[in-house]
């Protein structure tokens, strides 16, 4: 599996802090994967921008593609049902009301929406990080990890903790969390979905 070298080209996601209100700026990575001699080499727009209350069914269209197109290898058909959370009216609302006060991500590469992330700050928990097929394997996913890194950095948040999908334990690992233990999600069909708990620790983590 080929992994993209990320390099930065714009400021930090959060330009300031002021009680409970983000200013938040988007940031632009490019994602260039590695290829033989003489191949060429294509360079991806990888753009990392807020999710805006507009966009919750694209959040949850994405979610979806993301469960069907990659996890089958690791999940059931029950546990695939269960995972997704349909783009319904309901749905959409619950989410746009935010009880959990998320914030939020969308990835799009050259310009088209393809991964999603959402942070809970108040938690330190690094609560999803979803990339549709048409995005994997180009720096979408690990573009999200850095920004929700740095917001949390911003946030004077020091380690987060995550529950990790089994086909996304590597992609993880890869960015330095720690498998901390085995566990299971009961989820909405009440399937009970393996996963992993992991963390990290950003205080020693190189910032981008």
């Amino acid at each position: 599996m080929v992994r993209a070298a990320l390099t930065p080209n714009s400021s930090p996601l959060i330009s300031s802090v002021e009680g409970n209100s983000w200013t938040i700026r988007p940031s632009i990575w490019r994602a260039q994967a590695t290829a033989p001699r003489r191949a060429t080499i294509c360079i991806m727009a990888v753009t990392v921008r807020p999710l805006r209350d507009d966009e919750i069914r694209l959040y949850l269209q994405i979610h979806e593609r993301a469960i069907r197109g990659l996890a089958a290898s690791h999940y059931s058909q029950d546990a695939i049902e269960g995972w997704v959370v349909p783009a319904t009216a309901e749905n959409v609302r619950r989410l746009t009301l935010n009880a959990d006060r998320e914030i939020r991500l969308l990835a799009e590469l050259n310009g088209r929406p393809v991964g999603i992330g959402a942070l809970v700050l108040e938690a330190s928990e690094l609560r999803a990080v979803y990339v549709s097929p048409e995005g994997a394997r180009q720096g979408c996913g690990s573009a999200l990890v850095h920004e929700i890194e740095q917001i949390a950095r911003d946030g004077d948040v020091t380690r987060l903790t995550l529950h990790a999908s089994l086909n996304a334990e590597r992609f993880y690992s890869d960015l330095g969390y720690s498998a901390l233990e085995r566990t299971e999600v009961v989820l909405p069909n009440d399937h009970r979905m393996a996963a992993v708990v992991m963390g990290k620790n950003l205080s020693g983590s190189v910032q981008f």
